[in-house]
């Protein structure tokens, strides 16, 4: 039996989650009938990029980018898995192993869901925050035109983008001749690693909400997000400035530099529309934290696809844009210029010092404004009902680069 893919949340260790998970385990004792489906889906890919060293690719990581031939960015095999107590209550699991991450399977989505009325869901457990059109679908190739979704939008920043362990609510229903869907949540990131600005950097997520709305009609469909969280990140370059401004005795200075559980903002509109043998697809996003040093990020792409019986063909170009606050670096060369005053060897050595600190900073801030175009072409050929053949070739331009990355991708996904 065949199940649809979908968005899938595992178990907080909150007091409420523990009430609620007690409350479907009496739901589980008492069901009388039970089934089990399940889904096998993946992508088989080969990559190739050339001319990486013209572009920042760990400014805002691309994982699918790996410099020459290789079949880990695009690779991955996942298992989802049904299991129905009751016409209430179910739960579901997916498991994930991706080339990138050297085929290490892991449990991305696990979560029960309990029907509370016919178009009111709850779910507890571990879910992707439903922050893009492709969020359901960002594991199955066999959903979506492309060989992988536009990077210039779908890309890894500071574990945003993570899984979380979370309580959501899910309501589907109609408005007059619209279907309309809507999406809560609250809940926790987890810790990981990642790079920001090619350096191995920690970072944690906690408190995360938000939400998501969506609008269909006849062939077009529309989406909207909006969601927060508290992150830190232990950032490097960050940290090198802290601990000079601590020996010198400049804590103050310091502590707005620190990101320890700032709020991050994310938001994005999209849509969808098919009208004869075209199909247009379209995001904007904006990613920011004003209170902290991290680049406040806008990106979005316009998707064009002519469809042809088996075969379609499309043209993809998008847009990424960085930028950082400089005004960060201010006050510490404002405490220099007061320092100097003093007009004394060790005031001299001092302001020299928080001199440096600044200007190292305000390096690393310019360093984070940045621009990036992207422009791809592709086919895709539906060889089954289960599985299609893609290629395409894109190139990716920073603004400043002598000439752009190439990137050519070939996929095969399937799903059983």
């Amino acid at each position: 039996m065949r199940i649809p893919l979908q968005r899938i949340s595992i178990l907080g260790g909150n007091k409420l989650t523990i009430a609620l998970l007690t409350l479907l385990s009496s739901s589980i004792a008492a069901a009388e009938e039970s089934s089990l489906a399940w889904n096998l889906f993946g992508t088989l890919g080969f990559s190739y990029t050339d001319n990486v060293e013209n572009i920042e690719l760990k400014n805002v990581p691309f994982s699918y980018l790996e410099s020459g031939a290789s079949f880990k960015p695009l690779s991955k095999l996942a298992l989802q898995a049904r299991y129905q107590f009751s016409e209430k209550l179910d739960f579901t699991i997916q498991a994930v192993a991706r080339g990138f991450e050297d085929f290490d399977p892991e449990a991305e989505w696990v979560y029960f869901k309990y029907d509370l009325l016919d178009d009111l869901s709850l779910r507890i457990g571990r879910i992707r925050r439903p922050l893009f059109i492709h969020s359901d679908s960002y594991n199955v190739g066999y959903a979506y035109p492309w060989a992988r979704p536009p990077g210039v939008t779908y890309f890894e920043f500071a574990g945003l983008y993570q899984s979380i362990d979370a309580l959501d609510i899910i309501y589907t229903g109609w408005l007059g001749s619209w279907g309309v869907s809507a999406e809560g949540y609250y809940g926790r990131g987890r810790s990981d690693t990642g790079y920001i600005r090619d350096v191995l950097t920690t970072y944690d997520s906690d408190d995360s909400f938000g939400v998501a709305l969506g609008f269909e009609k006849n062939e077009l469909s529309l989406s909207l997000g909006h969601h927060i969280a508290e992150f830190s990140v232990d950032l490097p370059s960050a940290q090198q400035a802290i601990e000079g401004l601590n020996q010198l005795g400049f804590g103050a200075l310091a502590d707005p530099l620190r990101i320890d559980m700032k709020q991050a903002s994310f938001t994005s509109l999209g849509g969808s529309y098919r009208f004869d043998n075209w199909q247009l697809d379209a995001e904007v996003t904006r990613l920011g934290s004003d209170d902290s040093i991290l680049a406040t990020v806008s990106s979005g792409y316009l998707s064009a696809s002519w469809i042809s019986d088996a075969y379609s063909y499309n043209y993809t170009i998008g847009s990424h844009r960085s930028k950082s606050n400089s005004d960060f670096a201010a006050p510490i060369s404002q405490a220099a210029t007061a320092v100097s005053l003093a007009n004394t060897p060790e005031s001299a050595l001092a302001a020299g010092y928080l001199n440096g600190i600044a200007d190292g900073l305000s390096q690393y801030l310019d360093a984070n404004r940045n621009r990036r175009t992207s422009h791809r072409f592709g086919v895709r050929y539906d060889v089954r009902k289960n599985s299609v053949l893609k290629g395409e070739i894109e190139w990716i331009q920073d603004e400043g680069s002598s000439s752009a990355t190439t990137n050519l991708n070939l996929s095969l996904d399937f799903v059983y």
